[in-house]
C-alpha cells in the first residue's frame, strides 16, 4: 500500500512538471502518462454514445462532440476553487465553455444541413411535375419568377465558392463542410435542371447566358480546388466530384442546345455579341480544366460523366487545334478504348462510342484512336453486341419494319458504324488511312448480314397465305432504326469509293447490297408518293411513334417544316398519338425509371387512339431522316453507275451482264415528284417571309435527291435505250416550272438549281429551250 502511494505521488509530480514545461523522461512514468491521457480523451469524446442536450432543439442530432458533464466530473472542477492557483481554474472553466459552444455549433450545423436538404427536396418537385400537380396528397402551388431563380442561382454560386475556401487546402476532418458543399452542389444542379425545363422567352433566355457562364465558372473553380485537396478527403471526393460534373454537363448541354435554337431562329447583332462573349468565356475556362477532366476519366466511378462532359466540350465549345495538344499529352486513350472489352460495356459503351465519334471526326483524334488499337477493342465489342442482338428473321426487317422489342443496346450498333465511318473519312487520304480502310472493310464484311438487315424494305402487309395482317401486327419504325440505316449506307459509300479494294472484299455481296438498296428506295418512293398525290389517304401500314423522352418532347412541339406532302405526311400519320396520351406515356416511362418506352406499351396505347395526322417537330425529324437515307442510297448507286460508265468508255462497248443494277424509272419518278412538290410547297408558303434555316436545309437536301435521281434516270435511258414517255415529260415540265416560279429570289437555291439544270438538259432538253 505504501509503495502504491509513493508511485502515485511520483506520477503526480511528473505530471505537474509536464504542465510547468518540464518533459517526463522516457520510461515507465511516460508510458503511464500517455495511457492516462488517452483514456481521458476517450472518455471525453462521446462519438459512440447517444446523449441529448436538453436545452437544444428536439430535432437536432442525438449525439454531440464533447461530454462536458463527464469532463467536469473526471476533473473534479468543484474542488479546484479551493486551490491557490486560480489560473488553472480559469483555464479549465474557459475550456469547458469553449467545448460547450462547440457542441451547440455542431448541432446548429446539423440543423442548417437538414434545412438545406429539406429545401432541396421541395425545389426538386417542379422538375418532375412541371404543372404543379399534386404529389400524393400535397399540391405544389409555389411559383418562382425567372428573376428570383436567377438571383438564387447567383447567390448559390457565391456561397459554393465561399464554402470551398472555408474547406481549405487540407480538407475538413469532420466532413461537415464537405457534406454542406455536396448539398449546395445538389441544389445548384436542381436549379440548373429547373431552368432547362422552364419555358422562357427569347429575351429572357438571352439574359440568362451570363448566369450559365457563372455556374460553369463556379463548377470549374470548385473542381480545381477539389482535386487539390483530394488526398485529404478520400471518403467524400467521388460523391462531390460526381455532383459537380453533373452540374457542368447539364449547364453545357443547356447552352449548346439554346445556341442551336438561336442560330436556327436568327439573332440580332447584340445577341450575337452576348452569345459570343459567353462562348469565349466558357471555352477558355473549359480548356483550363481539360487536364483535370482527362485525369477523372481513369476513375471508374466518374468516368462516364467525365467522358460525357469532354464530349460536349469537343462538340460545341472547343476548336480542334486547342484541345488536340492537351489530349495528346493528358488523355488516356488506350485505357478508354480498352473499356469496350470489358463485360460491363453496356453501362458505358454509348458514352465511349459518342466520345470516339467526336474524336474520330478530327484527323489528329482519329490517329489517336488508331494508334491506341481502336479496331482491336471494337471488334471484341462487336462480338459482344452480335451475341446480344442475335438477329433472327423476325427480329429485324429493315428500318421500316421494326418488330423487335427495345433492348439496352439499341443504337449502339449504328453508333459503332458512325465511328468507323468518321475514321475512314478523316484518315482516308493519310498513310494511316490504308490500314484504317483495311480494318473498316474487314469490319464491314463481318457485319454484312446486319448491314443487309438494315437495308431491307418491308413486304406487303399480307401473311404467307396472302391474308392481310391484323392491325396489331403492323410494323413500325423508329428514329434509332432510321439512324442505324443512315450510318450503314454512309459507311458503304465511303468504302465503295475505293472500287478495287471494295470488290476484292465485297464481291460476293456487292450485287445483293445494290438490289436491297433499290428495293428500299422503291418503298420510300411508293409510300411518299401515295401521300403526295392524295393527302386524304392513309399511309399503308407504317407507324413511327416517339419512344425516347427527347422524341416525346419533340412530339409536343409544332412542326417547323409544315409540309403536308411526301414523307412529312407519312410520318405525321405514323406518329398519330394525341399529345395527352404521350404525356401519360412519358410519365409512365419516368415511373419505370427509364427513358425508353417499350414498343408493346406504345403499341397498345396507339391502338386505342384514332388515326390522325400530327405534324410536329418529331414527325419532321422522321421525314428528314428518311430523305437523308434516300440521298445516301442514290449517292451509292450513282457511284456504282459512274464506275460502270467509265468501264464502258474504256472498253468501247456495253456489257449488260456486268452492268450494275439500277432503279427503274418509275422509282426515280416517284422520288423526283416528292422532291419537286415539297420544295415548291415550302418556298411558295414563305414568299413573304424569310425561310428558316431548317427549311433551307430540307430544300437543299430534296434538290440533291432530285439531281441524283435524274442522273440515274439518264444512265438507265442511255444504257437501255429507253426514250422518256411524253406523258412523263408533260408532268415533269409542269412541276419544274412551278418549282422555278416558287424559288425565284431564293439565293440559297441558285447554285443547286444551276446544277439541276445541267442534268435536266440531258434528259429533257426541250424543257429548257
Amino acid at each position: 500500500m505504501e509503495l502504491h502511494a509513493l508511485i502515485v505521488n511520483d506520477l503526480y509530480y511528473h505530471l505537474q512538471g509536464e504542465l510547468e514545461g518540464r518533459k517526463i523522461p522516457p520510461g515507465s512514468f511516460q508510458r503511464v502518462s500517455e495511457y492516462l491521457i488517452k483514456l481521458e480523451i476517450d472518455s471525453i469524446l462521446q462519438t459512440d454514445k447517444h446523449l441529448r442536450l436538453k436545452e437544444l432543439h428536439p430535432l437536432c442530432e442525438d449525439k454531440y462532440i464533447y461530454d462536458t458533464k463527464a469532463l467536469e466530473t473526471e476533473l473534479g472542477i468543484e474542488w479546484w476553487s479551493h486551490s491557490d492557483d486560480k489560473g488553472f481554474t480559469a483555464a479549465a472553466e474557459k475550456t469547458l465553455e469553449i467545448l460547450s459552444r462547440a457542441n451547440k455549433a455542431s448541432c446548429l450545423a446539423d440543423l442548417q444541413l437538414n434545412a438545406l436538404k429539406a429545401w432541396m427536396t421541395v425545389l426538386a418537385l417542379p422538375i418532375f411535375d412541371k404543372k404543379g400537380t399534386k404529389l400524393g396528397s400535397i399540391t405544389l402551388n409555389a411559383t418562382f419568377s425567372e428573376e428570383s431563380i436567377g438571383l438564387c442561382v447567383e447567390d448559390l454560386c457565391n456561397y459554393i465558392l465561399a464554402s470551398m475556401q472555408l474547406l481549405g487546402p487540407l480538407g475538413d476532418p469532420t466532413n461537415y463542410m464537405l457534406n454542406f458543399l455536396f448539398t449546395q452542389a445538389q441544389l445548384l444542379l436542381i436549379f440548373v435542371r429547373w431552368m432547362s425545363s422552364r419555358t422562357m422567352s427569347t429575351t429572357n433566355r438571352m439574359q440568362t447566358w451570363p448566369l450559365y457562364a457563372k455556374v460553369i465558372r463556379t463548377v470549374i473553380k470548385s473542381l480545381r480546388s477539389l482535386t487539390d485537396i483530394k488526398p485529404f478527403i478520400p471518403d467524400g471526393f467521388e460523391v462531390m466530384l460526381r455532383c459537380l460534373l453533373a452540374v457542368l454537363l447539364t449547364s453545357l448541354e443547356l447552352i449548346h442546345s439554346q445556341n442551336k435554337k438561336y442560330q436556327a431562329n436568327g439573332e440580332s447583332k447584340t445577341d450575337k455579341q452576348n452569345v459570343g462573349d459567353v462562348f469565349s468565356d466558357v471555352s477558355l475556362m473549359s480548356l483550363g480544366i481539360l487536364p483535370v477532366l482527362c485525369s477523372c476519366v481513369e476513375n471508374n466511378n466518374v468516368a462516364n460523366l467525365s467522358l460525357a462532359v469532354i464530349d460536349m466540350l469537343l462538340k460545341g465549345f472547343l476548336a480542334p487545334n486547342t484541345w488536340l495538344p492537351v489530349f495528346q499529352k493528358h488523355f488516356p486513350t488506350q485505357y478508354v478504348i480498352g473499356r469496350l472489352r470489358h463485360d460491363s460495356w453496356r453501362d458505358s459503351a454509348a458514352v465511349i462510342l459518342n466520345f470516339c465519334l467526336s474524336l474520330a471526326r478530327v484527323r489528329g483524334g482519329a490517329e489517336m484512336l488508331q494508334s491506341a488499337g481502336f479496331f482491336s477493342s471494337f471488334s471484341t465489342f462487336s462480338h459482344f453486341l452480335r451475341d446480344e442482338l442475335s438477329l433472327g428473321s423476325r427480329d429485324r426487317e429493315g428500318p421500316f419494319s421494326v418488330w423487335h422489342k427495345d433492348r439496352q443496346c439499341d443504337g449502339l450498333w449504328g453508333l459503332g458504324l458512325a465511328v468507323v465511318t468518321a475514321m475512314v473519312n478523316s484518315l482516308g487520304e493519310n498513310d494511316a488511312g490504308v490500314s484504317v480502310l483495311d480494318n473498316a472493310l474487314t469490319y464491314f464484311f463481318s457485319e454484312k448480314d446486319y448491314i443487309l438487315c438494315a437495308l431491307y424494305a418491308p413486304d406487303l402487309p399480307t401473311d404467307a397465305l396472302g391474308r392481310k395482317r391484323t392491325k396489331h401486327q403492323r410494323p413500325q419504325t423508329s428514329l434509332v432504326a432510321l439512324q442505324e440505316t443512315e450510318h450503314a449506307i454512309t459507311l458503304m459509300c465511303h468504302l465503295a469509293k475505293n472500287r478495287v479494294t471494295w470488290l476484292n472484299v465485297m464481291q460476293d455481296v456487292d450485287s445483293e447490297l445494290r438490289e436491297t438498296s433499290i428495293h428500299l428506295l422503291a418503298f420510300i418512293a411508293r409510300e411518299g408518293l401515295i401521300c403526295t398525290r392524295d393527302n386524304t389517304r392513309e399511309s399503308m401500314f407504317l407507324r413511327c411513334p416517339p419512344l425516347q423522352t427527347e422524341e416525346i418532347a419533340a412530339h409536343e412541339k409544332p412542326s417547323i417544316i409544315n409540309s403536308k406532302n411526301g414523307w412529312f405526311s407519312v410520318s405525321a400519320r405514323g406518329s398519330m398519338a394525341k399529345r395527352k396520351r404521350w404525356a401519360a406515356l412519358q410519365q409512365t416511362a419516368l415511373d419505370l425509371g427509364t427513358n425508353i418506352l417499350p414498343l408493346s406499351l406504345v403499341k397498345g396505347e396507339v391502338e386505342s387512339e384514332s388515326i390522325t395526322a400530327s405534324f410536329t417537330e418529331y414527325s419532321d425529324l422522321v421525314a428528314v431522316q428518311v430523305y437523308r437515307i434516300t440521298f445516301l442510297i442514290l449517292n451509292f448507286l450513282c457511284m456504282q453507275a459512274q464506275a460502270a460508265i467509265k468501264r464502258v468508255e474504256e472498253a468501247g462497248n456495253i456489257d449488260l451482264v456486268h452492268f450494275p443494277e439500277l432503279p427503274v424509272p418509275e422509282i426515280l419518278h416517284g422520288l423526283q415528284d416528292q422532291a419537286v412538290v415539297i420544295t415548291t410547297e415550302l418556298c411558295s408558303s414563305r414568299k413573304q417571309r424569310p425561310i428558316e434555316p431548317q427549311v433551307q436545309s430540307v430544300c437543299l437536301l430534296l434538290l440533291r435527291i432530285m439531281e441524283k435521281s435524274l442522273y440515274l434516270e439518264v444512265c438507265v435511258t442511255r444504257i437501255c435505250g429507253v426514250t422518256p414517255v411524253s406523258v412523263r415529260l408533260d408532268d415533269f415540265s409542269k412541276e419544274y416550272k412551278a418549282l422555278i416560279s416558287a424559288t425565284q429570289g431564293q439565293q440559297f437555291l441558285e447554285g443547286p438549281l444551276k446544277s439541276l439544270k445541267r442534268v435536266i438538259v440531258l434528259l429533257y432538253p426541250s424543257i429548257l429551250t
